[in-house]
C-alpha cells in the first residue's frame, strides 16, 4: 500500500490494482480528511480606507430593483449629495407552485421527485461481452411499472429527515450524500415512510438495471453506448476532479434520470449471490434470500468508465459506510 500526500493537503492511500475484498478490480483511492479545509478556498476580506465607501458595501439587498437603488444611493452619499426619496416597496408576488411533468411524483416531506418506469421485460446482464463472471448469463428479465428517484437523495434531504449529514464531500446540499450504509439507508427510509405515511424502498436490482438501461434500450452506460460521449452524462475518474457533484448536472438518460452512472454508487435492495443470474426467476426478481453482502450500481466518482457500465456489480457489506456510496430510493406503482 502506498501512502502519500497531494497538494490539496488530503493523504491518499492507494490500494494497487488487482482483486479487492469487495470484488472491484480497480485500484481506488481513499482520502482522509486529516486537512478538509484545504478542499475550500477562502476569499480575500475587502479593505477600504473610505469609511463612506465602507458602510455602502456592508449593505444588502434583495432584488434588482433594489441593488441598483443601494449602488445609486452610494454614489450620492460618496458624492455627498442629498439621498434621492426611496420608490414605494413593490409588494411581493406570491412563490409558483411546485410543479412536476407527467409521470412525474414529487415527495412533500423532502421534495424528492420521482419518475415513473413503465414496466417491461430486458435483457439483464452482460450484454456487451465485457463484464465480469457475476454479469453473466445475460437473461430476460420482466419489471411492473414502479416509480423511481429522478436524482439520487442529497445531503439536504438526508438533514431533513436525519438531522445529520454524514457525507464526506459537504460542499453542498445539492451533493448526493455519501458515506451511508445499506443499513443506514434503510433507517432513513424507514423515518420517511413514518412521517409520509408512504412505502418508499430501495429498487431492486432489476429495476434499477432496467430503469438505468433506459428501458429495453439496452444501452452500455445509462444514457450512452459510446464511451465519448460518456462524460456528458457521469461523474467518473475522468472528470470529477475527485470528488462528488451536485446531482443533475449531466445530462438525463431517456428516462429523465440523472447520474445514475457515476457520482455515487447507488446501493439497491439485493443481497449479493455471484451465480444468481443463473436461476434468477423472470418476473420481477428479487434477488437472493440471504447473503453476507448487498448489491451497489453505477458506479462512482473516483472509477473508470468500466466500473460505469448498467450491468456492472458492486457488492459492500451492508454496514460499511465509504465516501463513494450512495442511494437513490423507489416506490411501487400501484
Amino acid at each position: 500500500m502506498d501512502c502519500r500526500k497531494d497538494a490539496t493537503g488530503l493523504h491518499r492511500y492507494q490500494v494497487p490494482d488487482g482483486p479487492r475484498p469487495d470484488g472491484h478490480r480497480q485500484a481506488d483511492f481513499r482520502e482522509r480528511g486529516e486537512d478538509r479545509q484545504a478542499l475550500h478556498g477562502i476569499p480575500e476580506p475587502i479593505d477600504t480606507q473610505n469609511p463612506r465607501a465602507e458602510n455602502a458595501i456592508s449593505k444588502t439587498c434583495e432584488s434588482e430593483d433594489e441593488l441598483i437603488e443601494l449602488i445609486q444611493g452610494s454614489v450620492r452619499e460618496l458624492l455627498g449629495e442629498s439621498p434621492a426619496t426611496p420608490a414605494p416597496a413593490k409588494a411581493e408576488s406570491p412563490a409558483p407552485a411546485a410543479k412536476t411533468a407527467p409521470g412525474e411524483y414529487r415527495e412533500t416531506a423532502t421534495g424528492m421527485e420521482f419518475v415513473l418506469v413503465k414496466g417491461g421485460c430486458y435483457q439483464m446482464g452482460d450484454t456487451f461481452g465485457e463484464g465480469e463472471d457475476d454479469e453473466k448469463p445475460a437473461h430476460e428479465v420482466c419489471v411492473k411499472d414502479f416509480y423511481l428517484g429522478k436524482y439520487e437523495v442529497t445531503q439536504g434531504q438526508w438533514k431533513r429527515v436525519m438531522d445529520d449529514n454524514p457525507s464526506f464531500f459537504e460542499e453542498s446540499d445539492d451533493n448526493p450524500v455519501d458515506t451511508v450504509s445499506w443499513n443506514d439507508a434503510h433507517e432513513f427510509i424507514r423515518k420517511l415512510n413514518q412521517m409520509s405515511g408512504k412505502s418508499y424502498r430501495l429498487p431492486t436490482e432489476a429495476e434499477w438495471e432496467y430503469a438505468a438501461r433506459n428501458g429495453r434500450n439496452g444501452e452500455k452506460w445509462a444514457g450512452t453506448s459510446k464511451e465519448s460521449e460518456l462524460r456528458e452524462y457521469a461523474w467518473f475518474s475522468g472528470n470529477s476532479g475527485n470528488k462528488t457533484h451536485p446531482v443533475g448536472q449531466k445530462r438525463p438518460n431517456g428516462l429523465g434520470l440523472y447520474d445514475m452512472s457515476g457520482n455515487v454508487w447507488e446501493w439497491v435492495r439485493d443481497s449479493y449471490d455471484e451465480d444468481y443470474y443463473r436461476n434468477t426467476p423472470k418476473n420481477d426478481p428479487q434477488g437472493p434470500g440471504s447473503g453476507q453482502n448487498r448489491v451497489l450500481r453505477g458506479g462512482a466518482w473516483i472509477y473508470e468508465p468500466w466500473h460505469l457500465r448498467v450491468s456492472a456489480r458492486g457488492r459492500y457489506s451492508p454496514g460499511l459506510r465509504t465516501n463513494d456510496a450512495g442511494f437513490r430510493l423507489g416506490l411501487s406503482a400501484q
